[in-house]
């Protein structure tokens, strides 16, 4: 089979022959052979040099040798030592070799016990462990330890509590790698008013036997630990703490990634992301206030670093950039090394780089007492330099004043040289949307990658990257309010939150050319955007503003409902898939209702729904017709006249320019165009429609 591998070299290739041949010539009875003493006939088989280990002094030192070189600099690297092995003759010879391996590795070592069956002699073992839960419900009892405990809040609002999350593991402890070792995990969530009568009895390190719980089927994003399964604690889950815990009971639960990989993590979205390292910077705590939020955050950067010199930026945000005991480490920074360990964080890239992004899932752990921090501590000790309390990172920008809150008619006409970056609040309708709703980006940039060849190029000139292409969202509408109509974009994760599935999906999902459903929902839909104006609207002329997040929908049954902002998990704060799609109408001035509308984004108060909605039929499923519309006459029903203009006879054919809205008579029919069958939206695509999201924008 190896003779077969086309990479093999000449020399490789004519070495492999030779041995194979020589191998078969042994079970043909057609090599040589000698005689040894007195023996009469000949039975003894010459091996070759080069397949011996000649012996100079220590058997099993000279094996090792030459089996593993270099083994003291790479007994840490699994591909090195996968690469090979020894293979002995019986089970003396094996403890031999495996004590010697051992003897040379650096720290003490541990000797773990096995055993065939579990014993049920001790109290404080469960009848189960996580391995064995499936989905279902079980009153058979778990012993686990919550190893970590926290409360997932909104983004937007810390005082909001979606649910609370906790990580379980159990007492059977497995070797990872060297004398590492943990516990099965799992992932546990309690949900509002639950979360409240089950998290005081439950505190974050002990040990406690559940039982009367539910096992269900993981999420499928941000899992802090990986398990297919993950538990729901009920009214009815029995909980009892463990008093005398096993000395062995695992501790801390991780999967640390090296710090020069954390790039692939990038906008992996299936599991946190934890990672070890030295601390050798910290920052004070300043503020900060993304697209994405309407008041400041607080924020915490840490800088870390790997035995080989690599280093990241740890930004902790919110509460967590004030727990962090900064002062503590950096005064113990001085003399000694601080090995830190962070898990639940998320890879994010930020206008000054990659960085981990630690929120409410986050957590961390000084000094811990596992092999990983040993082994950096040692490292460390002897280039040991002081922690920094970084100015630089201390220094803080001014935060950007909140989102002004305007009509549309206002924000339209302002001059976009001297409004350039300048936020705004508006809330609008979607009236029309254009067909083309995605579009080849370049893999480092975002920018629109051309067909180059077999593959694809950038057309940004300061990138020009020639690879593989990624499809991405690039939604341009068109939304207004009572005032005015105008043209917005959003493209990414931005545009995701809206759709609530993934471009590539969609694509996979349609043929080309067709206008899925997941996008034609989201007509007549009201919603409260950040935006600003586009960079193209200056170069073209063509006033256009990018949406920079979605603060929130209004529902016609439940006033604003907030939208998670890019970058958080979802939530239960997420809109349902049940939304209402009806067209909303926007208290007129002197309107009672006004007052409670404009509320709506003030904290502290309750949101109102805004009544006296407007329905309009929802376009066919499945058209490939560009040009649907609703009709609507005053004073009936609309859905019972609402119908599709289809018909060549009575419908004119549209052109494709860019119209002002034309306000129609009370007594009239009025026909509206959805969707736009316009390659540039109205625009040249080299303007509006091929606007690049700034750092921070629809990444937040």
């Amino acid at each position: 089979m190896r003779l077969l591998n086309p990479n093999l070299l000449g020399n490789e290739r004519d070495g492999l022959d030779n041995f194979s041949k020589w191998v078969v010539s042994i079970g043909d009875g057609t090599v040589p052979a000698v005689k040894k003493g007195d023996e009469c006939e000949a039975t003894w088989v010459m091996i070759p040099d080069d397949l011996l280990v000649r012996i100079d002094g220590d058997k099993i030192c000279t094996l090792v040798s030459e089996v593993y070189p270099d083994f003291l600099m790479n007994y840490n690297n699994p591909v090195y030592l996968a690469s090979c092995a020894i293979v002995c003759p019986n089970n003396a010879t094996v403890d031999e070799i495996n004590s010697y391996i051992v003897s040379l590795l650096p720290g003490d070592s541990m000797h773990y016990l096995s055993c065939d069956t579990i014993s049920k002699s001790s109290e404080h073992m469960g009848d189960l462990l996580i391995p064995q839960l499936s989905k279902g419900e079980w009153k058979e009892m778990i012993c686990v330890r919550a190893s970590r405990f926290w409360d997932f809040c909104d983004p937007q609002d810390e005082t909001k509590l979606p649910h609370s999350d906790l990580v379980f593991i159990d007492e059977e402890c497995y070797q990872l790698w060297l004398s590492s070792t943990q516990g099965n995990s799992i992932h546990a969530q309690i949900y509002p008013p639950l979360a409240q009568e089950i998290k005081p009895k439950i505190k974050e390190g002990s040990v406690y036997n559940l039982s009367c719980f539910g096992v269900k089927k993981s999420n499928r994003q941000y899992k802090p630990v990986s398990n297919d399964n993950m538990i729901g604690l009920t009214s009815w889950t029995e909980i009892d703490e463990v008093v005398e815990i096993p000395p062995a009971f695992p501790v801390l639960a991780y999967s640390l990634t090296p710090i020069e990989q954390i790039h692939s993590c990038l906008d992996d979205k299936e599991y946190y992301t934890d990672a070890i390292g030295v601390i050798t910077s910290i920052s004070s705590v300043t503020s900060q206030r993304s697209k994405a939020q309407q008041t400041a955050s607080l924020k915490r950067t840490i800088s870390i670093c790997n035995a080989g010199g690599a280093s990241v930026n740890v930004v902790l945000w919110g509460g967590q950039a004030t727990l962090f005991p900064a002062e503590q480490l950096c005064k113990d920074g001085q003399t000694s090394p601080q090995i830190v360990v962070f898990v639940g964080t998320l890879v994010k890239k930020y206008a000054d780089g990659l960085c981990l992004s630690g929120g409410s899932p986050c957590k961390w752990y000084i000094n811990p007492d596992i092999p990983e921090a040993k082994m950096l501590m040692a490292s460390a000790r002897t280039v040991h330099n002081p922690i920094k309390w970084n100015e630089i990172l201390a220094s803080s920008r001014p935060v950007a004043p909140p989102a002004e809150e305007q009509k549309v008619s206002y924000i339209k006409y302002l001059h976009p040289f001297e409004n350039k970056g300048k936020e705004f609040l508006v809330t609008v309708t979607i009236k029309k949307i254009n067909k083309k709703w995605w579009y080849n980006s370049c893999r480092k940039c975002t920018h629109t990658a051309e067909p180059h060849g077999d593959t694809y190029k950038c057309i940004n000139t300061d990138c020009s990257t020639i690879g593989t292409s990624t499809r991405r969202y690039k939604l341009f509408l068109t939304a207004g309010d009572e005032t005015s109509d105008t043209d917005f974009i959003l493209f990414g994760r931005i545009a995701q939150h809206l759709v609530k599935r993934p471009a590539d999906i969609l694509i996979a999902e349609n043929p080309v050319g067709f206008m899925t459903d997941a996008i034609t929902k989201l007509l007549e839909r009201t919603f409260i955007w950040n935006v600003s104006f586009t960079k193209n609207t200056i170069t073209s002329g063509n006033v256009c503003f990018q949406v920079n997040a979605i603060v929130g929908e209004i529902d016609t049954g439940n006033g604003v409902m907030p939208m998670s902002p890019g970058g958080s998990h979802q939530s239960s704060l997420m809109v349902s898939q049940g939304a209402s799609s009806g067209l909303q109408n926007t208290p007129e001035k002197g309107d009672p209702q006004k007052s409670t509308y404009m509320s709506l984004l003030s904290p502290g108060k309750t949101f109102e729904p805004v009544k006296s909605p407007i329905g309009l039929a929802e376009s066919p499923v499945g058209t490939r017709s560009s040009d649907v519309a609703g009709v609507q006459k005053n004073g009936t029903d609309p859905r019972e006249n609402a119908s599709v203009l289809g018909d060549s006879s009575t419908t004119k054919k549209q052109e494709n320019t860019a119209r002002k809205r034309s306000c129609s008579s009370p007594n009239k029919v009025t026909a509206k165009r959805l969707f736009t069958d316009r390659d540039d939206g109205g625009h040249d695509d080299k303007g509006c429609a091929g606007d690049t999201v700034e750092p921070g924008s629809s990444n937040v």
